[in-house]
């Protein structure tokens, strides 16, 4: 093997050999084994996302262009949101009437079978 020098940041190397001093590993062949690890990682791998990014061009233009035509649908066909105060209101008015509709079918029968018994609500 061949003897290397090199600068590494004081908390690096301190991270280093804590780690090293937990698993009990010797300092040199971290460094090795770390090296070893990262190079054999990346062989390729530029070549590999080139590759994976061509074919996806394809794809990810049409994926684009359905988004774009599902966004100017939904705009298109979807009315804007009515005032928030409007909301409540109608809101207010559908419960209102929900409550009339229970209070009238309880009323009829006296025991609240009366919604059960086919009265419809509109």
């Amino acid at each position: 093997m061949t003897n290397c020098s090199m600068r590494i940041p004081t908390e690096t190397i301190t991270a280093a050999q804590e780690f090293c001093k937990r698993e009990r590993v010797n300092f040199s062949t971290f460094c090795r084994m770390a090296i070893h690890e990262k190079l054999s990682r990346d062989t390729g791998l530029e070549d590999r996302l080139v590759a994976t990014m061509a074919g996806l061009s394809g794809d990810m233009k049409t994926t684009i262009v359905m988004l774009d035509t599902l966004v100017k649908s939904f705009l298109t066909c979807v009315p804007e949101p009515i005032e928030i105060d409007m909301a409540r209101a109608e809101m207010k008015r559908r419960y209102e009437k929900y409550i009339e509709y229970v209070a009238g079918a309880i009323g009829k029968n006296g025991n609240g079978n009366g919604a059960q018994k086919g009265a419809r609500h509109t």
